[in-house]
């Protein structure tokens, strides 16, 4: 009898011992957060931490990558196989018209049901949008702060939301009229001069600086005209759109349009460029204006991508923050409360290089460790780092097949920052991401590689990135600014793997033999 009632307490210990360590594994259950279209991604979340995080592009090489992201999946899969069972929700956020997701190049629902049969999907609704997943992911960016102004702007999203007001982490207004998109606008500009859209968005920047004083006082009266109707429209009510193979192509008419009666003989990029940033600074700003009693900023959305734009935003406020992923990668993680201070998250198994040394004997240095950078952005381990000169911006967009049309941007030590440029007090968490551009205090010819000269105000630029830890004596002891920029040939994603850098250096050199042909 005594010793089936210690049989029976055993039982009753193991049983106990099961139960908690059942309720301990549905506790950290993961959670998977997609995001389709442009930019199409996968991240691996557990316990509201990012445990790791591919763009589907950076495993294809096909830039801009809007495949369901497979491989992004698998290479999650490789460094968690137990994620495959263990996935207990997979989150789904896309910037397609409607709600629904038929199977398609941009989504696999077998390939889900096969690889995650235990998991629940969750997508965007009426009860939380496209729009409203960039707000949720800017907040958690800024570690749950939803005070203030959230503003979210980009192309569209779901039934056309294009702009999406909220004060407080309450919806105040929402633009449902694509036809006063300023994301849209911005992309058709690119496809009107000939350039790939979704890709060449940001070279507009560097094309309006060349535009001439007499071509800016021709604009002028169109630009106030536009700006003031592209205001109204988009501060009016509206409703969701229908229809969106009807609607798109009337609005890319629309904007070819206006750009057929700014274009000139000279320079069409310079004056398109100018014409569509002078419209976008002026839109956004009016659009600050409504709220006047609201200068905590924070912003998402592919229009913030704009480091001009941030700029003025940014001397605008009293506190301002930029979501460092803007663009949809990021923004299936509204879904979660995850919080974080670094994009360290594509795990990979490479021989690391890290030349510094390089520097004081060629001016450069290549340094490829550790996890990749999720996001647009190189932050320090996929980055060629180089003397902020502009023989060395010269030299490295040489080497790589790249066009000059663009600056470089700085890595810089805290130190530095503080001293070199304004307004560095009102960012908290931006200033490591390059996602702001703010302005230099002074400038000479040693650092002029690393500015971007802003001719409106006569000012230069820097669209800053903090030197994380285990860079910054490297750094630190080249003045406090080196140039960083990507680790990738002209056209390619930011390289992943050991493969990836030796087809990058193939590539740079038979850039180097046509340029030494050239010369003999």
């Amino acid at each position: 009898m005594q010793s089936q009632e210690r049989l029976d307490g055993t039982q009753l210990v193991l049983i106990y011992i099961q139960d908690i360590s059942i309720n301990l594994r549905r506790y950290t259950m993961f959670k998977l957060c997609l995001t389709l279209g442009h930019n199409a991604s996968a991240v691996l979340i557990e316990n509201d931490k990012v445990l790791c995080g591919y763009e589907e592009e950076r495993l294809s090489r096909v830039k801009s990558d809007s495949s369901f992201p497979v491989l992004a999946i698998e290479k999650i899969l490789h460094y968690y196989p137990e994620a495959r069972t263990e996935v207990n929700e997979i989150f789904v956020s896309h910037w397609f018209w409607s709600w629904d997701l038929p199977e398609s190049k941009y989504y696999k629902p077998k390939y889900l049901a096969v690889n995650f049969p235990e998991a629940k999907i969750t997508s965007v609704s009426e009860d939380i949008t496209h729009h409203d997943l960039h707000a949720r992911s800017v907040w958690n960016f800024c570690d749950g702060d939803q005070s203030g102004l959230t503003i979210v702007a980009d192309g569209f999203g779901n039934y056309g939301e294009c702009l999406s007001i909220y004060v407080d982490g309450t919806m105040k207004h929402r633009s449902y009229n694509v036809y006063a998109s300023l994301g849209l606008m911005y992309q058709y500009a690119v496809g009107y001069l000939g350039m790939k859209e979704n890709q060449d968005e940001y070279k507009l920047l560097g094309y309006e600086q060349r535009v001439t004083k007499a071509h800016k006082r021709l604009v002028e009266p169109i630009i106030d005209v536009v700006v003031s109707v592209t205001t109204e429209e988009l501060l009016e009510g509206s409703e969701p759109q229908l229809g969106m193979n009807i609607v798109l192509p009337s609005v890319r008419r629309q904007w070819y349009d206006r750009f057929d009666q700014i274009v000139c003989d000279s320079d069409r990029r310079a004056t398109v460029g100018y014409f569509v940033q002078q419209v976008l600074e002026r839109t956004m700003m009016n659009i600050l204006k409504t709220y006047p009693d609201q200068k905590d900023i924070k912003v998402s959305g592919g229009v913030f991508y704009n480091v001009k734009l941030n700029n003025m935003i940014l001397r605008y406020s009293r506190r301002f923050e930029a979501n460092p992923l803007s663009g949809d990668q990021g923004c299936a993680l509204g879904f979660t409360d995850v919080r974080y201070d670094d994009l360290y998250w594509g795990k990979r198994d490479i021989t690391e290089l890290s030349n510094t040394s390089d520097l004081y004997e060629t001016g450069m240095a290549e340094i490829f460790i550790g996890d990749m950078e999720f996001g647009p952005r190189a932050l320090g381990n996929t980055t060629t780092l180089a003397l902020p000169t502009m023989s060395q911006v010269e030299k490295i967009n040489t080497e790589n097949g790249r066009d000059t049309i663009m600056p470089m941007a700085p890595m810089v030590t805290e130190e530095y920052a503080e001293r070199m440029f304004e307004d560095i007090y009102k960012t908290k968490k931006s200033k490591h991401f390059m996602i702001i551009a703010y302005d230099f205090i002074s400038m000479s010819d040693n650092i002029r590689g690393a500015a971007h000269y802003d001719s409106d105000r006569d000012v230069y630029t820097g669209r800053f990135q903090i030197v994380p830890g285990h860079l910054y004596e490297v750094v630190k002891e080249h003045g406090g600014i080196l140039i960083n920029t990507s680790l990738n040939a002209h056209g390619q994603p930011i390289i992943y793997s050991d493969f990836d850098y030796k087809i990058m250096k193939d590539k740079q050199a038979k850039v180097a033999k046509a340029i030494q042909l050239n010369e003999t």
